[in-house]
């Protein structure tokens, strides 16, 4: 913990501590019943989509179970999928997703080996992957509690290295989750947002580690 923290925020520390404990423990009580909670969150997504042209195409609005999705919707390649994501990336959300559901931006592939890809990302799946990590986050700190209001590196990459036709931005979900930070994380983290939008990766990672150990040296002083 770090030497300047003040008694408000040793408290927040303390209840964010309890706070994470209780919610690791309540996803490991889940553990037993994983494959009906991976069926609920399937049926969950079917049928918010359901009324988006590719769900139309498939007969999202039919499907009751894991059995009827695989034979509704076989493997498919990005080929497939990629004239409903144009569409998207131009501004029709429908033809993959049903009336509910926001893109916030487009997620782009390292494109090792072709062009880049584009991933919609919603609200919707913006929360789910920061449950995962907040996860990871949860038993990290149970496991290591002195790491609690200590610096944060923070990494990223831009979320908006493009902008689709749409108008919507394309980059790394990273950079998206790091914006959306509740403000009391945002205090701790150490380096600069537009450290993002360092171009060279290695030249980012060396700049941020060097700030982080220039600010830990400063705090311990």
């Amino acid at each position: 913990m770090a030497k300047s923290a003040g008694p408000l925020v040793k408290l927040i520390a303390l209840g964010a501590s309890l706070s994470a404990r209780h919610q690791l423990r309540q996803f490991q009580r889940t553990w037993p019943h994983c494959r009906q909670i991976q069926n609920d969150l399937l049926l969950s997504i079917i049928r918010a989509n359901a009324a988006s042209q590719f769900g139309q195409k498939h007969n999202f609005q039919r499907i009751t179970n894991y059995a009827e999705y695989i034979d509704a919707l076989p493997l498919l390649n990005y080929a497939y999928l990629e004239p409903y994501i144009n569409r998207c990336r131009e501004g029709d959300p429908s033809a993959l997703f049903g009336p509910e559901q926001r893109i916030l931006m487009f997620a782009l592939t390292s494109g090792t080996t072709a062009a880049a890809k584009y991933i919609p990302v919603t609200q919707d799946f913006a929360n789910g992957y920061r449950r995962g990590w907040n996860i990871w986050g949860y038993k990290a700190l149970d496991d290591h509690p002195d790491g609690y209001l200590r610096s944060i590196l923070q990494v990223t990459s831009p979320m908006d290295q493009e902008f689709t036709p749409g108008g919507l931005p394309a980059g790394a979900i990273s950079g998206l989750l790091a914006q959306q930070q509740k403000s009391i994380v945002h205090k701790f983290y150490v380096t600069n947002p537009r450290m993002a939008y360092i171009e060279d990766s290695l030249s980012r990672y060396s700049v941020s580690y060097t700030h982080l150990r220039a600010h830990e040296t400063k705090a311990n002083l």
